[in-house]
């Protein structure tokens, strides 16, 4: 299957599909898994469109409402955070890092995940904390509650801190994403 994004014109800058395009190259090139683009042009006048392989699989969220035993859902919190970890490491980030963004495929004995949606993505302008604590908070805020619990949570975060165990700095980091 395939995706078309169509975007209206711009006055001046580059198209959003320019823009989504630059995002899918930059993740792809750092190891974050995203779609391929198969095709896009760019009309002044009239707008400017991308073509996209699709992802298999389903939005994460819907993964979840749809019934995640708890060892997926505890798979699925450590590959998230370990995923949101490489984007922090390669100073990247989403800007609309819902949970329906991130694609999930059941594979072997675990997900695989992709993101989507990457017109507003790149690198992470200074300070760069502030990004990484918006995108972090804007997935908490997406993921359906129950069946995720703050347990989730927690797991999330130590995968994304890369500890066994949160110290003070992921426990400020998740005040302040929760705050957020």
């Amino acid at each position: 299957s395939y995706f078309v994004k169509l975007y209206p014109p711009v006055r001046q800058g580059l198209s959003p599909a320019m823009r989504e395009l630059d995002a899918l190259e930059l993740f792809a090139r750092s190891g974050v898994p995203v779609c391929r683009p198969v095709a896009y042009g760019e009309d002044l006048a009239r707008g400017s469109f991308v073509v996209l392989r699709g992802c298999d699989g389903a939005p994460l969220d819907d993964v979840l409402r749809d019934g995640v035993g708890v060892a997926g859902r505890r798979l699925l919190a450590r590959r998230t955070g370990e995923l949101f970890r490489r984007l922090r490491q390669r100073g990247l980030h989403h800007r609309d890092a819902y949970p329906c963004h991130l694609f999930a495929v059941p594979r072997g004995d675990g997900f695989e995940l992709r993101f989507i949606d990457l017109t507003r993505a790149g690198s992470a302008p200074f300070p760069r904390e502030r990004w990484f604590v918006k995108d972090a908070a804007q997935f908490w805020y997406g993921l359906p509650k129950p069946p995720v619990t703050r347990t989730d949570a927690v797991r999330f975060l130590r995968a994304y801190c890369g500890v066994t165990r949160l110290d003070a700095a992921a426990k400020r980091f998740a005040r302040r994403v929760a705050a957020k």
